[in-house]
C-alpha cells in the first residue's frame, strides 16, 4: 500500500513537468514565430541583410526583487549578531527555496549587499578566529 503513494507523488510530478515542457513549447513556438515576423520586416527595408550578424542578447534570471537580498541580509543579521557570509548564504537561499546550484551566485550576490552594507555604516565586519563576521553597527549616541 505504501508504494501507491509513492507512485501517486511521482505520478503527480511526472504530469507538473509534462505541463511545464508543453507550456515553454508553447513559449518558445510563440518567440519563435515573433522572431520570423521581425527578419520578414528587416528584410523589406534591406533585402540584402544578414540575420546571422545578429547577435544573441543574454538574459539574466532575476530571483530577487529591488533591494530583497538586502532586506533579507539584514533581517538575518539583526536577529542574530555576528553572522559570516556561509550562514547567510544558508539563510537566503532557504528562505527564497533556491537550488544548491546557484550556491556560487547567491554568494557573490550576499558579498556584494555586505561590501555595500559595510561602507554605508549600517554593519560592521569582524575578524573573529580568521573568518569574517556580520554585525547590525552600533551607533555611539
Amino acid at each position: 500500500m505504501a508504494e501507491s503513494h509513492v507512485i501517486s507523488a511521482l505520478v503527480a510530478k511526472h504530469a507538473d513537468l509534462q505541463g511545464k515542457i508543453k507550456s515553454y513549447q508553447e513559449a518558445i513556438k510563440e518567440e519563435r514565430d515573433e522572431i520570423s515576423t521581425i527578419s520578414k520586416s528587416i528584410k523589406i527595408f534591406d533585402p540584402n541583410y544578414d540575420l546571422r550578424k545578429i547577435a544573441l542578447k543574454k538574459t539574466r534570471e532575476r530571483y530577487f526583487k529591488h533591494k530583497e537580498l538586502t532586506k533579507l541580509v539584514i533581517e538575518h543579521i539583526k536577529s542574530n549578531d555576528n553572522v559570516d557570509i556561509n550562514e547567510l548564504t544558508e539563510y537566503v537561499m532557504k528562505a527564497k527555496a533556491l537550488s544548491q546550484e546557484l550556491h556560487k551566485s547567491i554568494y557573490g550576490g550576499i558579498y556584494t549587499v555586505l561590501e555595500n552594507l559595510v561602507r554605508q555604516y549600517i554593519i560592521e565586519c569582524r575578524v573573529i578566529n580568521d573568518a569574517k563576521q556580520y554585525r547590525i553597527k552600533i551607533l555611539n549616541a
